[in-house]
């Protein structure tokens, strides 16, 4: 398994959890440079993200999160981070997991959940040879 792994629920409020030496931690950002900074500064091995196509009307919080999206991409090649994209169903197997994972921290928030139950679905994939 990596030494670091990154997951990414984007949005204005970025959910984040990473997993360094078997250790899980998560925040929520606000800002996308606090996402770009700590990508810069863990230079994880492999990064997932939810995917975000966004339909319907457009307002700030969809165009950000679109922009967000395709920086995370972007800033992946730059850094040559390994990248992979899931669809947003495809971390429900693993959100009791997440939950259970973060029992009795104060201050976690849904998109820390989400973003844990993302890093739990690459672990899987890793090791099952699909990532």
């Amino acid at each position: 398994m990596p030494d670091v792994l990154f997951a990414i629920d984007p949005g204005p409020h970025t959910g984040i959890a990473i997993k360094i030496s078997g250790n899980y931690h998560t925040a929520t950002l606000t800002e996308p440079t606090e996402l770009w900074d700590m990508l810069n500064h863990y230079r994880p091995d492999t990064v997932t993200y939810e995917d975000f196509i966004g339909s319907g009307m457009r307002d700030v919080n969809i165009n950000g999160t679109l922009q967000l999206v395709g920086a995370i991409a972007g800033i992946c090649h730059v850094l040559n981070i390994k990248c992979i994209k899931n669809p947003p169903q495809a971390r429900r197997a693993f959100i009791q997991d997440a939950r259970d994972i973060l029992v009795g921290q104060t201050g976690r928030t849904q998109h820390e959940v989400d973003a844990l139950a993302h890093l739990l679905l690459l672990e899987y994939q890793i090791k099952n040879g699909k990532a």
